[in-house]
């Protein structure tokens, strides 16, 4: 299941890049970061499946990966200034 959850992902990002002007795009993923080690295991995948120009978005104590949902936050939407980890 959580290998079909990976699979469905990485196959969006790759028809968004088979969109006219967005071959080249950087991906920004934003993650839960409450989802235990999710974040981390879909970027694996993403390395795995050679995925290349990505950023992940983290807030998490020493810099862990995704951000922390809340119902308040899932309102609101993304507001503050991210730090981020890139993959060239």
């Amino acid at each position: 299941m959580v290998a079909n959850t990976h699979k469905l992902v990485i196959d969006h990002c790759k028809k968004v890049r088979e969109i006219p002007g967005l071959e080249d795009a950087i991906l920004v993923l934003s993650f839960e970061s409450n989802l235990a080690f999710e974040s981390q295991h879909l970027l694996k995948a993403f390395e795995r499946n050679n995925v290349k120009k990505w950023v992940a978005l983290s807030e998490g104590a020493g810099g862990t990966l995704g951000w922390l949902t809340t119902n308040e936050r899932s309102t609101c939407h993304v507001s503050n200034q991210p730090r981020f980890s890139a993959h060239a």
